[in-house]
C-alpha cells in the first residue's frame, strides 16, 4: 500500500490554498474555525456543522464504513474560506460527504463556502480535483438543494469538466413562517384551517393538552421516553426502529447532548392530562427549524400527531424562526401544512471514464430497465396486471 502524506497543498491563481486533513487530531483541532465558517457560509445548514459531522464520523464513518478522512480546507491569508467535509471510502477512492453512507443521513450536504468566496474557492477546488485525479474516482452529492448557491455553482462547473450522472431527487416540503400562527393558518384552505382549529381546541379542552420543551431538563430524564414514543410510531407501521441499533441510539444521544449546549435542538413533548402522547425532535439553526423526527403513542384519541405539529409550528414562530423544513420524505401529512417545496438533485462526478463511471452507466442503462421488465413479466404470469411503479425522476448522464 502506497504511503500518502498527512496533508498536501494546491494553490489557485487567487491565492486560495487547499490542504487535506486526514487525521482525527486535525479534525478535532479545527472545530472552532469550522463552526465560524459554517455560521458565515452561503447556505448555513445544521448537517454541516462540526458537531453533526464529527459525531457521525465517530459512530459510522470511521468504524462502520471504515472510511478515511479527506477534509479539503481552503484558506486565504490564514482565514478559512471554504471546506469540503469529505471522507474516502475504504475501497475505490470514492469521495462522500460526512453524514452520507450510513443511517442516519444528513441533508443538503455539500461544501461549506464563506459568503462572497464561492467563485474563488470553487476554482481552487476544481484545480485540486483536476490535478489530483489519482486521489479520487468519484465524488457523490446526495440530494443537495438547488437553492444552495455555492453547491449549485460548484456542481455546474464540475459537470462541465468531468463525466457526471445527475438525477432529480424528491422535493422537500417547507413553510416560510410568518410572524403569527393566525397568519400561517390563513395560508391553508378553509376546510383544512377549520379542521386544525377544531383539533387544537378539542385537545386543549377535552384532553388538557400541554406542549413543553425538555431543553431545561437533563437529557437522562427524558431521552428514554423520547425513544419509546419514536419506537411506537414505527411499531404502528410494522417497521423496526433504528433506535434498536446500539450505534444509532448512542449517536443520537451524543448528538443531542452536544447540540443542546449550543441551543441548536428542540425536543418537546405533547401531553394529554399529563401523559406524554407525542414527541417532536427538531434542529434549530440560523432561523430555520429542521423537523427531524416525530413520535406518537399508539391508540391515543385526539389527533396527537397533528396537535403536536401545530404546537411545534407555533413554538417556532414564537422563537422567530423564518422557515420550517420538513426534510426528507413525502409523507402525506406534510402537504396539509404547505404546498411549497425545495428541489434537490443527486449528483455523481467521476475523475474519468473509470470503473465507477461504467458501473453507474450499466445500472442506469441496463440493470434498472431489465429489473422493470422482469417485474412486469412476473406480474403478468401471476395474473396481477401491471405493477405500480414510482415515476422515475429525470436523469442525465454527461459524457464530458
Amino acid at each position: 500500500m502506497e504511503h500518502t502524506p498527512t496533508s498536501s497543498t494546491v494553490t489557485s491563481k487567487e491565492n486560495v490554498k487547499c490542504r487535506i486533513i486526514r487525521t482525527l487530531e486535525e479534525f478535532i483541532a479545527i472545530r472552532e474555525t469550522w463552526n465560524e465558517l459554517a455560521d458565515h457560509s452561503e447556505y448555513p445548514n445544521i448537517f454541516t456543522t462540526w458537531e453533526w459531522c464529527s459525531i457521525w464520523w465517530k459512530w459510522f464513518g470511521k468504524e462502520e464504513l471504515k472510511g478515511e478522512l479527506f477534509l479539503l480546507v481552503f484558506e486565504s491569508d490564514d482565514q478559512i474560506v471554504g471546506l469540503f467535509p469529505l471522507y474516502r471510502t475504504h475501497r475505490g477512492k470514492n469521495l462522500r460527504f460526512l453524514g452520507y453512507g450510513a443511517r442516519p443521513s444528513g441533508e443538503y450536504l455539500g461544501p461549506i463556502l464563506r459568503k462572497g468566496w464561492t467563485e474563488p474557492v470553487c476554482k481552487a477546488a476544481m484545480a485540486f480535483f483536476q490535478e489530483n485525479k489519482k486521489e479520487w474516482n468519484s465524488l457523490f452529492f446526495e440530494s443537495y438543494a438547488l437553492d444552495d448557491p455555492g453547491t449549485s455553482f460548484f456542481a455546474k462547473k464540475m459537470k462541465e469538466a468531468f463525466p457526471s450522472y445527475c438525477q432529480e431527487d424528491e422535493e422537500r416540503f417547507y413553510i416560510t413562517l410568518p410572524e403569527t400562527y393566525d397568519s400561517f393558518l390563513r395560508t391553508l384552505s378553509s376546510h383544512n384551517r377549520s379542521k386544525k382549529k377544531n383539533r387544537l381546541n378539542q385537545a386543549k379542552n377535552k384532553f388538557e393538552a400541554s406542549f413543553c420543551s425538555m431543553m431545561e431538563e437533563p437529557l437522562e430524564v427524558w431521552y428514554s421516553a423520547m425513544v419509546e414514543l419514536l419506537k411506537a410510531s414505527r411499531d404502528r407501521l410494522n417497521q423496526q426502529s433504528p433506535y434498536d441499533v446500539k450505534n444509532y441510539y448512542e449517536f443520537q444521544k451524543e448528538l443531542l447532548a452536544s447540540l443542546i449546549s449550543l441551543k441548536h435542538v428542540d425536543v418537546s413533548f405533547l401531553k394529554f392530562k399529563e401523559l406524554p402522547v407525542a414527541v417532536t425532535y427538531s434542529f434549530i439553526y440560523h432561523g430555520k427549524c429542521y423537523f427531524y423526527q416525530p413520535g406518537y403513542a399508539s391508540d391515543v384519541k385526539g389527533s396527537p400527531g397533528d396537535v403536536s405539529m401545530q404546537m411545534l409550528v407555533m413554538n417556532m414562530i414564537e422563537k422567530k424562526c423564518t422557515e420550517f423544513d420538513f426534510l426528507r420524505g413525502g409523507e402525506w401529512y406534510k402537504s396539509q401544512y404547505t404546498d411549497t417545496s425545495r428541489k434537490t438533485e443527486r449528483l455523481a462526478l467521476f475523475s474519468g471514464k473509470n470503473h465507477c463511471y461504467y458501473t453507474t452507466l450499466f445500472i442506469d442503462r441496463a440493470y434498472r430497465p431489465f429489473r422493470r421488465m422482469v417485474k412486469r413479466l412476473l406480474f403478468g404470469l401471476l395474473g396481477k396486471g401491471t405493477p405500480k411503479e414510482k415515476t422515475e425522476p429525470e436523469n442525465k448522464l454527461n459524457d464530458t
